[in-house]
């Protein structure tokens, strides 16, 4: 019975003790797109600091519990057998990944090998940073091992041989309406006047 005691005694230090933080940080390689890649994940984390997207989760679970508890009434009163903890097992499971997996940020490091230009973008949710991060790495890992098993002398990091929108753009003049792919000159146009 003392020793209960002084585990009661201990539980408050150890709710106020310091406890280490999570982040999840992960690498996002994109080859020739940066700027558009860091602002996609920039204004995903501004999308997802707003208050009014915590909003707008909050109100779509206070309709989920208000739907499942008119549901649950409308079986109850037809005389269907029901349990009542069913309709919010749900809810509940949907409220612990918000919780868990949305609300908690990480930093997701961009870096392009193609112009050597990095950069971090903080407050990216860890469910975008775990699944973006982790496919990326898997893209990579699949690419090395495809690169490393192939006959060619100069693999996919020789970036001067890809035909990037850069390579695109320096021939432009060369393309002929013929040779050049539908709709490409225009778009290298674009291009070129945004760089």
């Amino acid at each position: 019975m003392r020793r209960a005691m002084k585990g009661l005694y201990l539980l408050p230090w150890l709710l106020l003790a310091p406890m280490p933080a999570f982040a999840l940080d992960m690498d996002f390689y994109t080859y020739d797109g940066f700027q558009e890649t860091v602002d996609a994940f920039t204004r995903l984390a501004l999308v997802m600091s707003d208050s009014g997207f915590t909003g707008f989760a909050f109100t779509f679970a206070i309709a989920g519990i208000v739907m499942g508890g008119l549901f649950f009434a409308a079986k109850a009163h037809m005389g269907q057998a029901n349990n009542p903890i069913g309709w919010f097992i749900p809810i509940l499971f949907g409220m612990c990944i918000y919780k868990g997996l949305v609300m908690p940020t990480g930093t997701m490091y961009i870096y392009d090998p193609v112009i050597n230009a990095n950069q971090a973008v903080g407050g990216v949710p860890d469910i975008v940073t775990f699944l973006a991060g982790g496919l990326n790495e898997l893209e990579r890992d699949i690419v090395t091992v495809v690169d490393t098993g192939s006959a060619n002398p100069y693999g996919w990091r020789r970036w001067d041989r890809s035909p990037t929108m850069s390579t695109w753009a320096a021939r432009l003049p060369s393309i002929t309406p013929t040779a050049a792919p539908f709709r490409l000159a225009p778009t290298i146009r674009v291009y070129r006047s945004r760089s």
